[in-house]
């Protein structure tokens, strides 16, 4: 509901952190590959 892709609860704050950590290192992967450097 309210168009958010993920509902977390707070016992799941952890898998939370995680995600949002594994997502930035993929998008700044996915940068270096546009680049040219990966």
């Amino acid at each position: 509901m309210g168009g958010k892709q993920y509902a977390i609860s707070p016992d799941e704050y952890v898998f939370a952190a995680l995600s949002v950590y594994l997502d930035i290192v993929q998008m700044f992967l996915w940068l270096l590959y546009l680049i040219g450097f990966a």
